[in-house]
């Protein structure tokens, strides 16, 4: 994903990202000819806007964006799925690396000022996920899952050096059958302003600190060893 996007994270600190920030890095997605198209294709609806004329750009692993003028300023909706089987997560058990089945789905909205400036971004997230230490998905396992939603908002109209990310929801509930609840970080976590700023406030149980999957992985392993 660009540095001109707004785009999902999954705060996973030290390491790779595991939960498909995982499969949004490597989407590689693009935009549909109709975003790079003649003008003329969006002339068909009086109602549709040009995505590219969106500030700052808007992410592509999203697209293809619609983005309809409302009269009080444009709104762009974008779509991403993705799933996965026995990939690698970059997490490590010892030297026995965990794999990690599952898929992930996001649905976004952009508000616009009328001359498409975004004021803010809301993304509708939810994933889950098997972890195992084998490559073919056998053995012990955790589930991991998440329903979480993510809001930007723009202080200054348009400029990604402002904006302010709130997290909501279940960012974070791993569990195992005979173990319950192995770990989870559920709650609200706010961000300071800025592309990549640092955690503002936290709300509600935190067993990772919402990414640090160092403080967890003792209690993972213990499961996926057995």
């Amino acid at each position: 994903m660009t540095g001109s996007c707004d785009r999902i994270t999954r705060h996973v600190k030290g390491r790779p990202a595991v939960r498909k920030s995982l499969s949004l890095a490597v989407l590689g997605l693009t935009l549909v000819a109709a975003l790079t198209g003649p003008s003329s294709a969006f002339a068909a609806s009086p109602h549709q806007v040009d995505p590219a004329t969106m500030v700052p750009a808007l992410n592509p692993d999203f697209g293809p964006w619609v983005c309809t003028d409302t009269g009080s300023g444009p709104i762009c909706r974008g779509h991403v799925f993705d799933s996965w089987t026995n990939a690698d997560s970059g997490l490590s058990c010892g030297d026995r690396p965990i794999f990690t089945t599952g898929a992930f789905a996001s649905d976004s909205v952009r508000w616009h000022l009328p001359d498409g400036r975004a004021v803010h971004t809301f993304f509708k997230n939810a994933d889950g996920e098997t972890w195992t230490l084998s490559s073919t998905g056998t053995g012990p396992s955790v589930q991991v899952h998440g329903s979480w939603n993510e809001h930007y908002v723009y202080p200054i109209p348009g400029d990604r050096s402002t904006r302010v990310l709130t997290i909501t929801g279940s960012d974070w509930q791993v569990t195992a059958g005979g173990y319950g609840v192995v770990f989870h970080d559920v709650g609200l976590v706010r961000f300071q302003p800025g592309i990549e700023g640092d955690i503002d406030l936290t709300h509600g149980p935190t067993d990772s600190d919402h990414g640090d999957l160092d403080l967890v992985l003792p209690a993972v392993c213990a499961v996926l060893t057995g």
